[in-house]
């Protein structure tokens, strides 16, 4: 089952392929009975949510056990940060801790300096092949797993 709230990304890299097991949804109010699937794999959501403590709890109502993605606070605030990214997320102790992100903006305008330009690299054939290594150093990501 795939869910996300729209179904033409052409900006992030391509058209979902709508089919039977396609959902369009709002993950913070999932349209499913409470423990229906035994696994859940929500990656670059939360950070893009309102309210995502609410659709953090949608997912482990929904799964009985999971695995969430979210770039880092070194990635979001220092690094890549986009203007869409509302969150940034650390794990502590095994629990996960949700910040506002920060935007450096000068003059009325938000000032990604290496963010946008690497994103924007990572969607053209020639040069995604060498940025997408860089995007997925572990350090750049919070992983959280849990099961019920």
């Amino acid at each position: 089952m795939t869910c996300d709230l729209y179904f033409n990304a052409e900006n992030e890299g391509g058209s979902v392929k709508i089919n039977e097991n396609f959902v369009i949804c709002d993950a913070q109010h999932l349209p499913f009975r409470t423990q229906i699937f035994e696994e859940s794999n929500c990656t670059h959501v939360l950070e893009h949510l309102k309210e995502p403590k609410l659709g953090f709890s949608e997912l482990k109502r929904v799964s009985k056990k999971g695995y969430v993605e979210t770039p880092s606070v070194i990635y979001e605030n220092i690094l890549f940060g986009y203007p869409f990214h509302l969150w940034f997320f650390v794990k502590k102790k095994g629990k996960i801790y949700f910040s506002k992100s920060i935007k450096l903006i000068i003059q009325g305008k938000t000032i990604l300096p290496l963010g946008w330009f690497l994103h924007k690299l990572t969607l053209h054939e020639k040069f995604a092949k060498l940025v997408i290594p860089i995007r997925r150093i572990p350090l750049f990501y919070m992983h959280y797993w849990w099961s019920l």
